[in-house]
């Protein structure tokens, strides 16, 4: 498969997990996580109406992409990222279970990218990844029941951000993009070693978005090269359409201004 920047997917992830951090000369080894009821099963097999969900939104999802701004297709892709929600989530916790797939990578030595935190991750992203903020891409109804809010966040001692964005079918607005890129720099500067988690639902589109604007404003990168660096450290990140031009419009109005 070829990327919007004509890059073949297979040539960025090079079949393996290491990628070389531009600041230190070794290579970096990623570190992933598995939940423990996310492990390859005994049967390797997915329930069959968990894949046809999926097949189902992902062609629905395909259609709506191609509608233009502002018509029926936006409101339609509203409501069916809602009504899609739990089922994809199951199909993310699914494929946890009987693939290589990791609930979350870390891209660099201070960020990682992963799929909704559930409350129950909490102590090991505090105690054992060292995170120190939080930026989440969800939307309030995804966040409701099953991963900490801000009060919830704070209570241990991590910052959070919420830059609500619609599944799927919108690309995250510039401004959200550079509040969440300043939010990252700015957890940078005041902690040492303290890493941030981004994430959305799946950690494949939203946060990725964000996560390849930071990476092109920190080191100076252009989309290829920050979208190559994140699918060598999570293969499954998928953008579409829309948040590819978002990547064009954030460096050529903020990495190459």
């Amino acid at each position: 498969m070829t990327t919007a920047y004509g890059t073949n997917i297979h040539q960025l992830t090079g079949g393996g997990r290491r990628q070389v951090c531009p600041r230190a000369s070794q290579p970096l080894r990623l570190k992933t996580h598995e939940h423990p009821w996310a492990q390859p099963g005994a049967s390797g097999q997915i329930p069959c109406v968990v894949v046809f969900l999926h097949f189902l939104v992902a062609r629905v999802s395909s259609r709506l992409m191609t509608s233009r701004p502002g018509d029926m297709g936006r409101s339609m892709g509203w409501a069916f990222a809602r009504l899609t929600f739990l089922p994809t989530l199951a199909f993310n916790v699914a494929m946890r279970r009987v693939s290589a797939r990791q609930w979350y990578n870390r891209v660099d030595d201070r960020l990682i990218l992963g799929a909704l935190p559930f409350r129950g991750m909490t102590k090991e992203l505090v105690e054992v990844e060292g995170v120190k903020g939080v930026v989440s891409m969800n939307e309030d109804y995804e966040l409701m029941w099953l991963a900490n809010a801000k009060k919830e966040w704070e209570s241990v001692g991590v910052k959070f951000l919420q830059l609500s964005t619609t599944d799927i079918f919108e690309a995250p607005s510039q401004e959200k993009l550079q509040r969440g890129v300043e939010f990252i720099q700015e957890m940078e500067s005041s902690n040492e070693s303290g890493s941030v988690y981004v994430h959305c639902k799946a950690g494949r589109t939203r946060s990725a978005t964000l996560v390849a604007c930071y990476l092109m404003s920190k080191y100076k990168w252009n989309p290829e090269k920050a979208l190559a660096h994140i699918v060598a450290a999570r293969p499954h990140v998928w953008l579409g359409p829309q948040q590819h031009r978002a990547l064009a419009t954030f460096y050529e109005t903020v990495v190459q201004s």
